[in-house]
This record gives C-alpha cells, structure tokens and sequence, in this order.
C-alpha cells in the first residue's frame, strides 16, 4: 500500500471497485451481493458543504431500510452507524448492508436459514 507524504502509519484508501480480492470476498464475492428490501443498508455519502475548507471529502453515514432511504438516520462515525444499523436488523430479522461507492457488502445476516 503506498503512503502518504509525511505519514509513516497510515496507508493510502483503495476503492471497494478497485480493491484487490481478500478472504472475506473469495466466502462472500460482492458479484453476489445485492439489496433486498427490507434490508437495513449502511451508506456511506458525503457531507453537503457550501465552501469546502478541506481537500477531501468529509463523509457521513445514513442507516435505513431498503427502499426507504430517505427516511433514515444519519450519523457522523461508521461506529455509530454501524451499532444501530445492528441493532435495527437484530430487530427486524433482516440482513445489514454496508455500501460504498455502488458496492454493497453484507455484514450481517439476522435472516431466520
């Protein structure tokens, strides 16, 4: 992974779409991976800003329940999106998604098999 000028720890962010195939994907493939509904997805989305003081994007999160996304919460960290997001499909005995940048991966499946 390459490094940033002047940051020795922490490496460089590759796109799900670009990024190579791991463990994880050769169980699950993301190919495979599709929303249903009533899903509960975790979305990754920039945060709107009128004048951008920073280089990068500052990103936040919305949880809802697929195809209603524009009835969730959002929240400013993956960590609290992530807790309610497991909460809410735990509930609803549903499948939690996470999506970034179009592709989506499923973290959790709550499903009765």
């Amino acid at each position: 992974m390459k490094k940033r000028d002047g940051d020795k720890t922490r490496p460089d962010r590759v796109p799900p779409s670009e990024a190579s195939a791991d463990a994880v994907e050769r169980i699950a493939p993301r190919r495979d991976s599709h929303i249903e509904v009533g899903d509960i997805v975790v979305s990754r989305e920039p945060v709107p800003r009128l004048k951008p003081t920073t280089a990068g994007p500052i990103w936040r999160y919305r949880v809802f329940v697929h195809p209603h996304q524009y009835d969730g919460h959002v929240y400013n960290g993956f960590e609290h999106a992530a807790t309610e997001a497991e909460r809410s499909g735990a509930r609803a005995r549903a499948r939690v998604m996470y999506v970034e940048d179009s592709v989506p991966v499923m973290l959790v499946n709550y499903r009765d098999r």
